[in-house]
């Protein structure tokens, strides 16, 4: 007795593979630009959503904040001048500025 095969069949996959349904090249690399630019702008907001969230958090530990008499940080240990920083600070600012 002999023994018949079944014949094989390709499977058919829809995609990348399919070539019935093949979009234009320029409207595929459109599609594919859009995808891309959503994706871009999406990790974009979400990082600027995340250091909004980290200055409401620790806004506050900025040099102008810690020397503001409101807080009353203690600065008076070390080498650490307050007058000196403030005056530097505006000399660095005024150069940035006119830049």
């Amino acid at each position: 007795m002999e023994h018949q095969r079944r014949p094989k069949m390709k499977k058919q996959t829809f995609g990348k593979g399919s070539r019935d349904a093949e979009l234009p090249y320029d409207i595929g690399l459109r599609r594919d630009m859009f995808s891309l630019l959503d994706r871009v702008i999406e990790e974009l907001t979400l990082r600027f959503q995340q250091l909004h969230a980290l200055a409401e958090n620790y806004g506050f530990l900025t040099p102008f904040n810690l020397l503001n008499d409101k807080y009353k940080c203690q600065t008076d240990h070390g080498d650490f001048d307050k007058k000196v920083f403030i005056t530097e600070t505006k000399k660095t600012s005024a150069v940035y500025c006119c830049c």
